[in-house]
């Protein structure tokens, strides 16, 4: 008599509620430990020429000044802040509408199925102030002076030529997208040492609790407030980030790293962000279940990350291909899945490449 299969029983961590269901695929699961290395910032822009509506009338992306109003698909909204990006790499597209606009590659068009780079729109259906369109074509137009616009949007979109576009910063993305995390959580806690340098803080600042500063309270503090709840059903989702905190003279003996092994006992989501790997302790590189790679500056980091991952993706030679076909290009990410088994890679969320 044939026995039956045995039942496997599989071992998960604490699951939500529902909270998370319908979130992509590609982008880090909940509970997630999402270590960032390198900088975030972006390098999507506009050629300086790109007439975008204010509520005075068009002006040229370049005079564009802050405080003025410009026009985004929800009505006219501020500018906190323009950005020279100096000059860089554009294309020109032309739509069937006989719109057309020059601007980077990686600069996002508001699509039918949301925000993407303008590289991966030419097949998708597009916004503009005349109604939805597609690309006709698409032509290289050379090396230009570029400009980009810091507004006072959630979805950072606004118009330029009459093309509904936008840009932000991956942070900002993680929480403000609907790509991503977008009222995913009912607190973002954010803990960034460059919150009034960079960019990014003003966004940030404006929709979550922000500080400008670390101290191993604040983590103590969650523990003891997340730890309330008996019935962990109404515990708060929380989402903890610490931007630019860890440095190669930041202790590594705190709880930050401490938190790294019992995280997902208080929160949903963990991120690091840092620009010095060799600040990132042990326990943290062992717990993280999400590795966001971007272009290192310095090989000495590059090479000791390769070192700490490179066996999730069949060794050092493997793991530099990888890294150099996401990195061919500035302002891609090199995204590493370690929560699945085997290792998932993925050229920013989109393109599975391991």
């Amino acid at each position: 008599m044939d026995r039956p299969a045995p039942q496997i029983f599989k071992v998960r961590d604490e699951v939500d509620d529902g909270a998370f269901e319908g979130l992509h695929p590609n982008i880090p699961a909940m509970p997630s430990l999402c270590l960032i290395i390198g900088s975030v910032r972006s390098g999507k822009c506009l050629f300086e020429y790109s007439l975008v509506q204010t509520d005075k009338g068009k002006k040229y992306i370049k005079d564009i000044k802050a405080d003025e109003n410009v026009l985004s698909d929800t009505g006219y909204v501020k500018v906190n802040e323009l950005y020279k990006q100096g000059k860089k790499e554009c294309f020109k597209i032309i739509l069937k509408n006989n719109c057309e606009l020059i601007l980077t590659e990686d600069h996002k068009l508001y699509t039918e199925n949301g925000m993407k780079p303008m590289r991966d729109c030419m097949n998708e259906i597009i916004f503009t102030k005349q109604g939805l369109t597609s690309i006709k074509e698409k032509i290289y137009y050379g090396n230009v002076e570029c400009y980009d616009l810091n507004i006072d949007h959630e979805n950072h979109r606004f118009y330029a030529n009459d093309i509904c576009v936008s840009n932000s910063n991956l942070l900002v993305n993680f929480f403000c997208s609907e790509q991503f995390y977008k009222d995913k959580f009912d607190v973002v806690r954010i803990v960034s040492g460059t919150l009034h340098s960079d960019n990014k803080g003003k966004i940030l600042s404006k929709y979550f609790d922000c500080s400008d500063h670390y101290n191993d309270s604040i983590i103590r503090d969650i523990i003891a407030s997340q730890g309330a709840y008996k019935d962990k059903s109404l515990r708060p989702k929380y989402a903890l980030v610490l931007d630019d905190i860890l440095t190669k003279d930041f202790s590594k003996n705190n709880e930050v790293s401490f938190f790294s092994t019992k995280f997902r006992h208080s929160i949903n989501m963990y991120v690091i962000c840092t620009q010095t790997f060799r600040a990132v302790s042990g326990m943290i590189r062992n717990n993280a279940t999400d590795i966001i790679i971007c272009r290192q500056q310095n090989d000495m980091e590059k090479n000791k990350i390769a070192e700490e991952y490179a066996g999730l993706v069949g060794g050092l030679e493997n793991f530099f291909r990888l890294y150099n076909q996401c990195h061919s290009e500035q302002y891609q990410i090199m995204y590493m899945k370690a929560s699945e088994n085997p290792c998932q890679v993925f050229k920013n969320f989109s393109e599975r490449i391991y």
